[in-house]
């Protein structure tokens, strides 16, 4: 359920993800965090544009809270 794309998820789903991510901040950043990278790779970019995305995209992680980000 933490892999599937907003519009696969089901009601119930949510509902779990909902509480899942009262009980932890932290895996709901995670969450957010791997679906932003999912769409990057979704998106139509050149090489280096895409670079400079997943970049922007590490840098952020890396300044968030997440500690399992340290190894990039």
């Amino acid at each position: 359920m933490l892999r599937k794309s907003e519009k696969q998820l089901t009601d119930e789903d949510k509902d779990v993800l909902v509480c899942l991510f009262s009980h932890s901040p932290c895996l709901k950043m995670a969450y957010e965090f791997c679906h932003e990278l999912t769409s990057i790779f979704d998106m139509k970019l050149s090489k280096s544009k895409g670079r400079r995305k997943i970049g922007q995209w590490m840098q952020k992680v890396r300044a968030s809270k997440l500690h399992c980000s340290t190894v990039f």
